[in-house]
């Protein structure tokens, strides 16, 4: 049975696993990749996919209409997941928040009440250090905390309409193991700061939840696990158990920030 319909704003690493789940849960899922060689897998796979390369149009010029010329089932789907980080480089992050906003208002066009869930990243609390939560102020001068702080502000301005905004904490999972990221480097510097880390299934698991659900309205949630051991210890044990060589830190370096969730305690539905 089709429980309804999900289009899936960037079908990678994370959005692809996320596709295939719920596709086996029952959704149809629409898919976007920026790379036409990735089209016949992601069909293959059962999404219907396109290629799509944000920002659309120029949303500068023409913000209440911005796919003026193109009429795309992609953008009638009864909930949307923008899984797109920023890219690389000054200009790209500049650029960041008008291209999603230029995908938020297709996709309003089409779906006023459609439902919305921005995959955004505990990299917006930038270098605030101590615990943060969701309650935190973003004050972090850092330019990418900077540009999620206002990609997600542009969500939130429409407050009427459902939205949630996840904070990803640093993913991790199959052909990702943490014990790889740091293994045999030498002289490396953080070593006390807490880490911040989170499973793709446990990702996936929350989007799911969110999806899945009757009703919501506006939530802002941190994902992120509750492991919060040092550098040195998580990923010296990472790569211990994956029979890598071993990482050296620096002495010291324990500033960082402890992130984590007080949204389900709240009650954010």
């Amino acid at each position: 049975m089709i429980k309804g319909s999900v289009a899936v704003l960037g079908c990678g690493w994370l959005g692809l696993p996320l596709s295939q789940n719920l596709l086996a849960a029952g959704y149809h899922v629409y898919g976007t990749t920026t790379s036409p060689a990735k089209l016949p897998g992601l069909r293959a796979a059962g999404i219907q996919a396109s290629v799509l390369r944000l920002p659309l149009g120029d949303f500068r010029q023409n913000l209440i209409d911005p796919l003026h010329a193109r009429e795309d089932l992609l953008w009638t789907a009864d909930q949307l997941v923008l899984n797109v980080p920023p890219a690389r480089g000054p200009e790209a992050l500049r650029q960041y928040p008008g291209a999603l906003l230029s995908a938020v208002l297709a996709y309003r066009r089409n779906m006023p009440s459609g439902r919305i869930v921005f995959c955004s990243s505990t990299g917006v609390y930038g270098d605030l250090t101590g615990h943060v939560d969701e309650d935190t102020p973003l004050r972090s001068p850092e330019p990418r905390a900077m540009m999620l702080a206002l990609a997600e502000s542009q969500i939130q301005a429409q407050s009427q309409r459902p939205h949630v905004i996840l904070r990803l904490a640093g993913l991790y999972g199959a052909e990702r193991h943490p014990g790889r990221y740091l293994a045999g480097g030498t002289d490396l510097a953080d070593g006390d700061a807490p880490t911040n880390l989170v499973h793709r299934d446990q990702v996936i698991a929350t989007i799911r939840r969110y999806l899945d659900a009757p009703f919501w309205m506006r939530v802002v949630e941190n994902v992120v696990e509750d492991d919060h051991r040092t550098r040195r210890e998580r990923y010296t044990a990472y790569a211990k158990t994956e029979g890598l060589p071993l990482p050296s830190f620096l002495p010291g370096g324990a500033n960082g920030k402890v992130v984590v969730s007080n949204s389900n305690r709240r009650g954010g539905r």
